[in-house]
């Protein structure tokens, strides 16, 4: 399987949990959306998740972390549901067997959610994966309502290039993914999910001058959500007519299906 896009910064993960989101340092005073919020969010054999509030402060959305295990973890969310579309936060703490953190930032976003979707990851002290588990129409607020089925709207200058029952692909222009020497221009897509469980997306194949490449990196999207994907072409400027081969795959790398594009206009 390729490498999903986040895994660049993977790399600040552990930076990152002792950061939180945005800025901030220290606790922010009376600066959540709600005050008095308390949500269990999940609670099982290996963790308790809390949320206690949108923290202006730090950006972000504010959480209390139990570790029931009897090991080392860290606990983060893979995957999220913000304004319809998948992010990746990767921010969360490291605690030791059978602690708890309060006052962790762990999605970054510009407001609260109102109902809480996502995939909760809990590693081993050597990063290994040792549980998993969804999040899903987590109520966060008495006004909150189930996400249900949320139509994908075409980003102004976005071009639609596939659509079936399973996947909406739209192209949305050409971006620089990354800073420096390490800096590579992209052909940038949304590919909007439309079924009720996570898929993974990847184009196999995309043809450059005459030629096929295989772009490097995939997206996940949780159900009736987008993912963003670039596509590291070596000439993505020659490219106004898209030949590209996709597939899409569960959650458990299962492909689900492959199709093709032929010369769709990207302008």
């Amino acid at each position: 399987m390729k490498r999903r896009h986040y895994i660049l910064a993977a790399g600040l993960c552990v930076f990152a949990s002792l950061c939180g989101c945005g800025k901030k340092e220290q606790k922010a005073e009376s600066s959540t959306e709600e005050e008095n919020v308390t949500v269990i969010v999940l609670d099982n054999d290996k963790v308790t998740l809390t949320y206690t509030g949108y923290d202006k402060e730090a950006d972000g959305m504010m959480f209390t972390v139990s570790n029931k295990t009897g090991d080392p973890v860290n606990i983060y969310f893979g995957d999220v549901a913000i304004n319809g579309e998948t992010i990746q936060p990767l921010f969360g703490p490291e605690l030791e067997a059978n602690a708890t953190e309060e006052d962790v930032c762990m999605i970054e976003c510009d407001k609260a959610v109102s109902v809480l979707n996502g995939i909760l990851f809990i590693d081993n002290d050597a990063g290994e994966t040792v549980g998993h588990y969804e999040v899903k129409d987590v109520p966060l607020s008495g006004k909150a309502e189930a996400s249900g089925d949320q139509s994908f709207t075409l980003k102004d200058g976005a071009v639609q290039v596939f659509d079936n029952d399973k996947i909406t692909i739209a192209y949305t222009g050409i971006e620089t993914d990354g800073e420096g020497e390490d800096a590579e221009t992209c052909l940038a897509f949304e590919i909007y999910n439309k079924t009720d469980e996570l898929i993974q997306a990847t184009f196999d194949t995309i043809l450059v001058n005459g030629t096929d490449e295989e772009p490097s990196y995939m997206t996940e999207a949780l159900g009736h959500t987008y993912g963003k994907l670039l596509c590291d072409v070596t000439d993505p400027a020659s490219i106004k007519e898209l030949t590209a081969s996709v597939s899409i795959y569960t959650a458990e790398d299962e492909l689900i299906d492959s199709y093709s594009i032929e010369k769709a206009a990207l302008k």
